[in-house]
């Protein structure tokens, strides 16, 4: 169990962890962007219109799809390899499998809605005079248990498919190899992916922690364009000891008043502080998302790669 830790660790080295970080950071920005624009366009049409809800719905599925393509991507990499084929070549290579993730993740979505229609069916004892809404009470544990498991397992088909793509020539190989591998360690595949979900999420709230300090005292900082931050980072920042010392530092008197609202071409000045603001900490979040999640796949496809192969 050691000697398999320390080649774990061997994949972080600076040599190869920088393009599991790179191939990451690409597709999480990639997946952003689609999602950004998607939610542009929706909202052009009709607000809460059905158009509204499919364009940011078809905007979280091209997040999520690119999101399973820089999985695979990063279990396409050869453990041990310093070099090998190029960023470039592995996102080629990555893209001509994404239809094994797809249906993975669509598989997933499909048994989340079949169990969802299951228990609205049940749901119907609700309507017996009297003795159905304690009917409905005493299926509380039942229904969590069989949700909870439901999730966790869909989650885990996702897991398993990228190492399976990377082996996989046809699908008729990819069901069947996914079928094999969890027939075989199905109870390995559970454990690990409720601890290692539960150890991301972890890590992601911790770096939520420490951005929204920084990102508080960046705010105090730059007092005088306050009112031109974008909306999504209103509650964000959080103050402290540091952003008062901040905010007593620079001159209070030059906040940007009327020269806000001069027109630049397309936009007024105030708009293009928030255009700049906003495409920063967009670059800086996919920055920071990237690493503990380059992390978790690179060591996912690691722990499926070696359950496969025994």
């Amino acid at each position: 169990m050691i000697s398999d830790f320390i080649r774990m660790m061997d994949e972080f080295k600076p040599g190869s962890f920088k393009k599991i970080y790179g191939l990451t950071w690409i597709f999480v920005s990639a997946g952003l962007v689609l999602y950004a624009l998607f939610v542009f366009i929706a909202f052009q049409t009709q607000p809460k219109g059905f158009v509204y809800y499919l364009l940011q719905n078809i905007g979280i599925f091209m997040f999520v799809a690119s999101l399973m393509t820089g999985y695979l991507s990063v279990s396409i990499i050869t453990p041990g390899s310093d070099s090998g084929s190029s960023i470039l070549t592995t996102m080629k290579t990555a893209v001509k499998k994404t239809h094994y993730m797809l249906s993975a993740s669509l598989a997933g979505v499909f048994l989340v809605t079949i169990m969802v229609v299951i228990e609205g069916l049940v749901a119907f004892l609700g309507s017996i005079d009297k003795a159905g809404p304690i009917l409905l009470g005493l299926l509380t544990i039942p229904f969590f248990i069989a949700n909870f498991g439901c999730i966790v397992f869909a989650l885990c088909v996702i897991l398993a498919a990228a190492p399976c793509a990377v082996n996989s020539t046809d699908m008729r190989g990819f069901i069947g190899g996914m079928k094999r591998l969890y027939r075989e360690r199905l109870l390995s595949i559970l454990v690990y992916a409720v601890i290692s979900l539960s150890v991301l999420m972890l890590g992601i709230m911790v770096l939520y922690y420490f951005s929204g300090h920084a990102i508080g005292i960046t705010r105090a900082v730059q007092f005088n364009i306050d009112k031109f931050y974008p909306k999504f980072l209103a509650g964000t920042g959080m103050k402290s000891f540091f952003t008062d010392i901040a905010v007593k530092i620079p001159p209070q008197n030059e906040m940007i008043g009327i020269m806000g609202s001069y027109q630049l071409g397309l936009m007024t000045y105030g708009q293009l502080i928030t255009v700049i603001v906003t495409a920063s900490y967009a670059v800086l979040f996919t920055l920071l998302i990237a690493f503990p999640l380059s992390v978790y796949f690179r060591v996912t496809s690691l722990f499926f790669g070696r359950i496969a192969g025994k």
